[in-house]
């Protein structure tokens, strides 16, 4: 079984986990295991934050998400799930059990990889925006995030790296990589689980590596490429007449002159 939830909640985690976010990947949550796929807990009050992925706006203190990837479905069924780790979070965070948390500090998130098309057809939803969607269930609203679909932008390079869209992924790999960093090892592991889904991805991690590197190198100027290179080497990848090419006939016979008289 391909470990998609703790893939996203790591790369979360990673990203976006501060002084101010604490979090929990598979919140245990009962005596009989029900694990909550990610918990995000603010430990000051919560303001915006545009650096956050489209639909995970995060301004409540406790934020409960769950996540189907490609080979599951966001149904009726997983959001029940989700109400049902609401109510067990808020009786184990409560002080005292005749005061629980209020109702208001707590927010939902349902993320899917697939577009969920048979849950829109029997829920009550507005579209915020491409891919994202607020549904309404029962007293409760529940942000769904539809990652297959979400636009590509460097904001949302999380979203795309776990969308299953090949193209999307690639965009996600280039740009969630910050140039002068090791290359996060999660980069490995997503791509060999998007393999054995069956994914055709035009990349594997060493193959990313190589085209980061042609990239870097193009860009950067002669005096960068050339830096740190021994003389000798560089000049064991030009043929004799590629060395003296440009050269007039005065500046050789000049040079020969120069070698004589050393001699």
């Amino acid at each position: 079984m391909i470990p998609w939830h703790r893939l996203i909640g790591t790369t979360l985690k990673e990203t976006y986990e501060t002084l101010e976010r604490q979090f929990e990947l598979e919140k245990d949550l009962s005596l009989k295991k029900q694990l909550l796929d990610i918990l995000i807990v603010y430990n000051k009050n919560p303001g915006p934050d545009e650096s956050l992925p489209d639909g995970l706006d995060l301004l409540h203190q406790y934020n409960l998400i769950t996540y189907k990837s490609m080979q599951e479905s966001m149904s009726r069924w997983a959001i029940n799930e989700l109400m049902g780790h609401y109510t067990n979070l808020r009786k184990q965070i409560a002080t005292d059990p005749s005061k629980l948390p209020l109702e208001e500090d707590f927010a939902f998130y349902a993320v899917a990889t697939r577009y969920p098309q048979k849950l829109l057809s029997q829920v009550e939803h507005a579209e915020r925006s491409q891919g994202v969607f607020d549904v309404v269930w029962g007293a409760y609203a529940i942000r769904l995030i539809v990652l297959s679909i979400i636009p590509p932008e460097p904001h949302n390079v999380i979203w795309n790296l776990f969308s299953g869209d090949p193209d999307m992924v690639e965009y996600g790999l280039k740009n969630y990589w910050k140039e002068g960093e090791p290359l996060p090892q999660i980069f490995d592991e997503l791509l060999s689980h998007y393999h054995l889904e069956g994914l055709k991805m035009p990349y594997t991690t060493e193959e990313f590596i190589r085209d980061v590197n042609r990239r870097v190198i193009s860009e950067a100027t002669l005096q960068d490429r050339l830096e740190g290179l021994p003389k000798e080497e560089v000049l064991k990848n030009f043929s004799l007449e590629d060395r003296l090419e440009g050269l007039s006939l005065k500046e050789i016979e000049a040079y020969l002159q120069k070698l004589k008289s050393q001699n």
